[in-house]
């Protein structure tokens, strides 16, 4: 049997994508694998390949992706490296990894756990991988404050050791976003005419979809921008977060420039149309904009002076 051959034979949808991979060049004996990480992507959105592999190499400068494996949240699956490649899912272990993505940020649909578990139970198999082994992305050394993967792991293993699948998938606690008091919305182009762009950004970071900007719903935009680069996701701005941080430039593209343009649309600064991972034109006038009404130097790059203020809550 294969990953492709048993989730077929559990009518699930796989796109083999082995041969199309970005990167892979990086190998070690199959025998080398003793260990199976879980992740979530950390956002709310089913996001494409395409998508990923433009982050992992653009932002990341990786040459191969994160994940030999992607679920969907329908359950469909990308397998998109064999057992003997390294790819790129946590710092300093990966030698010895086979990395598991399952997108979403706290809580997963009962097709995702059902995949999971399935390509789960055959890399043990293959690999006689003992249920011990199959570890959150934060169990591992170095990746304590990671919030990656988002679900207890104790509850994933003894679903797996019992040959079932999490039925009702741990969540993430969040709080009751604080309403705006009921008054005449400030007229800002944010909350005037964005309730449609808030509830989507809400959607996104995990937040409740109110379409009101809360606090909570900043706070969230915060944590996303925290998890892309690797920071403690606590939604507060500090040393860590800038130290880490990488300026934002026309044409980049990924979460952290959704993050950008998210917290720039809810201060009032707004881009044309809904956040979209790709910093154009529209997303450089408005880092100008914010950029000359704080009294920073105006040249359309997201730099940590920039970053410490349009972040700060």
């Amino acid at each position: 049997m294969t990953i492709k051959s048993v989730l077929q034979n559990a009518g699930i949808t796989v796109n083999d994508r082995r041969s199309i991979a970005m990167g892979g060049g990086t190998k070690r004996a199959k025998s080398r694998v003793t260990h199976i990480a879980r992740h979530h992507s950390g956002v709310n959105v089913d996001q494409s390949m395409s998508i990923l592999e433009g982050y992992w190499k653009n932002t990341h400068g990786w040459n191969t992706g994160g994940y030999h494996v992607v679920i969907h949240f329908d359950g469909s699956v990308d397998w998109n490296y064999d057992y003997d490649v390294t790819s790129n899912g946590v710092g300093n272990h990966n030698s010895y990894i086979f990395n598991i993505s399952v997108l979403g940020n706290g809580k997963f649909t009962a097709a995702q756990e059902k995949s999971f578990a399935i390509v789960a139970k055959e890399v043990q198999r293959e690999l006689g991988i003992p249920t011990k082994n199959v570890w959150g992305h934060n169990d591992f050394s170095g990746h304590k404050t990671n919030s990656c993967p988002g679900i207890d792991m104790n509850t994933v293993r003894k679903a797996l050791d019992d040959n079932k699948f999490v039925v009702t998938p741990v969540v993430n606690p969040v709080k009751t976003p604080v309403k705006a008091p009921a008054k005449t919305p400030t007229k800002t182009p944010a909350k005037a005419t964005g309730n449609a762009i808030i509830k989507g950004i809400q959607e996104t970071v995990g937040v409740t979809k109110d379409g009101w900007d809360g606090p909570n719903t900043r706070k969230g935009v915060v944590k996303l921008f925290q998890r892309f680069f690797g920071a403690n996701d606590d939604g507060f701005v500090g040393n860590e977060t800038l130290n880490k941080s990488k300026p934002i430039r026309k044409n980049d593209r990924g979460l952290h420039v959704y993050a950008l343009q998210a917290m720039l649309y809810l201060k009032g600064f707004t881009v044309v149309g809904k956040p979209d991972q790709v910093a154009g034109k529209n997303t450089v006038q408005g880092i100008k904009d914010f950029q000359k009404a704080n009294g920073l130097g105006v040249d359309g790059i997201a730099g940590s002076k920039t970053y410490a203020k349009l972040l700060k809550l």
